[in-house]
């Protein structure tokens, strides 16, 4: 369950847009257009993440981020957002 609900605007992605194998979910951060697809989610903390919208069920789900990986000379390789409510869903996005 959300701990609570976001009071910043978020952005909001089809599930579409990442490749899915079970409940992890991937996609290159050039397919957004832009350097990060998450955002400040709370007002009063520097959480970030975005939502998630089913196509098929109309269902939004809240990712927040995770944790980044990096290479050896600090250069982001990617980053990982888990889901907020408990349904064991994970997206990466790597960094091309």
């Amino acid at each position: 369950m959300v701990r609570k609900r976001p009071n910043m605007p978020l952005n909001t992605y089809n599930a579409r847009c990442f490749t899915w194998g079970g409940k992890h979910g991937v996609a290159e951060a050039s397919d957004f257009g832009q350097a990060h697809i998450s955002r400040q989610i709370w007002d009063d903390a520097c959480d970030e993440g975005f939502l998630c919208k089913s196509p098929k069920t109309g269902r939004i789900v809240l990712f927040t981020l995770h944790g980044v990986t990096r290479m050896g000379d600090g250069e982001l390789l990617a980053t990982e957002y888990r889901d907020e409510e408990g349904l064991g869903l994970s997206i990466e996005v790597f960094n091309d």
